[in-house]
């Protein structure tokens, strides 16, 4: 953004005034930026910061070390494990292995019914099988109810 915003304030000056420069105009900032960023105090402050953590850490380390270890060996350590965006994962697959039972289930009706028709299983109504009627009405219902679940959350 920073690079992009110097790039559009270069192009400006220069349709302002064609010997505008840059590198002139920014020499000011830069090296005032860089006497702050390599300022022996600033610098000897960092550095004395770090050797104060590192010791700090040299001196628990040892004690840490033994913690993990004593708990390894009574068999108390535990570890925890946690995936980032797994739940939206397991919430699509749940959906889309509910969807396939259903597909499932109508298939199986539509099949069984079709048997019983042209087995002409009785009860009969009108010369049609019923329990037939009955098994391809079902799987109209389910298949309606699919396919309304996937419209309306938009995944199809």
């Amino acid at each position: 953004m920073l690079i992009r915003a110097l790039v559009i304030i270069e192009g400006v000056g220069l349709k302002l005034d064609p010997a505008f420069n840059m590198t002139d105009n920014l020499q000011p900032y830069t090296s005032k930026i860089t006497r702050k960023r390599f300022n022996i105090k600033r610098l000897f402050k960092k550095n004395l910061n770090r050797f104060q953590d590192i010791n700090e850490l040299a001196d628990s380390l040892p004690d840490d070390i033994n913690t993990i270890l004593k708990k390894i060996k009574e068999g108390k350590l535990v570890i925890v494990h946690e995936h980032k965006g797994l739940k939206k994962l397991q919430e699509a697959s749940s959906k889309a292995i509910n969807r396939l039972v259903f597909a499932i289930i109508i298939a199986a009706l539509s099949i069984g019914s079709s048997i019983l028709v042209i087995a002409k299983m009785p009860p009969l109504v009108n010369g049609i099988p019923l329990l037939g009627a009955i098994g391809f009405l079902l799987s109209a219902i389910l298949g309606f109810y699919i396919l309304i679940s996937i419209f309306r959350n938009n995944q199809f």
